[in-house]
C-alpha cells in the first residue's frame, strides 16, 4: 500500500509554518558552528533558520527520501547553504557522520 502524500510541487502553497520552524529551530538551542541535520526536510523550509542558527561555521544538511520533495527544496538550500541527500535516515551509513543535533518537523 502506498500512503499518499501532498505533491512536491504543491507543498510551498500550503500555509507557511516557518514562524514555527524558527521558534523550534531556536528552543532546541543549536551551537554556532555545529554540524546540525534535518531528517525529512520536505522542501526545506527549516534549513534557513537552522543555517541562522549555526552560522556561516556550521555545517547544515537535508535528508528526505522523497526525491520530488529535494527537487523542490533546492531554493531553501541554497540560500542555506545546506547539503541535501535522498536517504532514510535509519540507513547504516549515516552512522558514521557526526551530528551535534538534528531537527525534523511533521
Amino acid at each position: 500500500m502506498t500512503e499518499s502524500l501532498p505533491a512536491a510541487v504543491d507543498w510551498e502553497a500550503s500555509p507557511s509554518d516557518r514562524p514555527a520552524y524558527a521558534a523550534a529551530v531556536t528552543a532546541g538551542q543549536y551551537l554556532d558552528g555545529s554540524a546540525v541535520a534535518d531528517i525529512g526536510c520536505g522542501t526545506g523550509r527549516a534549513l534557513p533558520a537552522l543555517r541562522q542558527a549555526v552560522s556561516d561555521h556550521g555545517q547544515v544538511l537535508g535528508t528526505e527520501v522523497t526525491a520530488q520533495m529535494l527537487t523542490q527544496a533546492r531554493h531553501h538550500s541554497s540560500r542555506a547553504r545546506a547539503a541535501l541527500h535522498t536517504a532514510d535516515i535509519t540507513d547504516s551509513r549515516w552512522r558514521r557522520h557526526a551530528l551535534d543535533g538534528i531537527f525534523a518537523a511533521g
